[in-house]
């Protein structure tokens, strides 16, 4: 069978069913629509536009962070929606998010041809580039294997010494495992890439997600 990427919807249903820590968003096709349901989040925002012929959508040009006020989400909507229009991105779908602070890390997930399902657990954001350090393991995971992936990065260090931001050692712990055992249950999927994981000392939400499928 051919490797697809699981749609915005298919992967938020996957996720939600299997209780993952998922950033509070809506979404919706009408851009009206999505403004009236953004109220309730708070400001700031972060505004995708969400199209299946481009998965990457920030080098696309379709995120837009740090969104302010009522107005400027409107105008950001029409933004978004010309431009998907101009690099013809198909039928999009608009989707609102409350933008988070705190640290970032990646974790992510692949099955290997050789080895079976894997885990990888590095920092993210500016140090993702910076260091390029990922930690990984088999799957499934026990919990000193998850540790043992926190302690093996500058994660814990870097983070609280320059960013001065908290690392949730336990949560943390418990994505991965968690990420290692969806993988490891779900023979259909290949690969798992949750970035960012934003960690701030009471918890992991993950803010963006692509899940590929078999």
């Amino acid at each position: 069978m051919a490797r697809r990427i699981l749609s915005y919807l298919e992967a938020e249903r996957l996720l939600s069913k299997s209780g993952f820590p998922l950033v509070k968003s809506v979404r919706s096709s009408d851009p009206g629509e999505v403004a009236r349901k953004s109220g309730k989040l708070g400001f700031p925002l972060v505004v995708k536009a969400i199209a299946p012929n481009f998965t990457h959508k920030t080098e696309a040009g379709l995120v837009v962070t740090s969104v302010h006020g009522t107005y400027e989400l409107a105008q950001t909507l029409a933004e978004l929606g010309a431009r998907a229009k101009k690099i013809r991105a198909g039928k999009v779908e608009f989707v609102v998010q409350k933008q988070l602070s705190g640290a970032e890390v990646i974790i992510g997930a692949n099955r290997d041809a050789s080895f079976g399902p894997t885990v990888l657990f590095g920092l993210g954001g500016i140090y993702a580039e910076l260091l390029n350090e990922v930690s990984v393991r088999l799957a499934p995971l026990t919990v000193e294997d998850a540790n043992g992936m926190i302690e093996e990065t500058k994660a814990k260090r870097l983070l609280g010494k320059f960013r001065n931001f908290s690392l949730d050692e336990k949560e943390t712990a418990k994505l991965i495992i968690k990420t290692g055992s969806l993988i490891a249950k779900n023979k259909s999927i290949q690969e798992i890439d949750f970035n960012p994981v934003f960690t701030d000392g009471l918890g992991c939400t993950i803010v963006d997600e692509r899940i590929v499928v078999e």
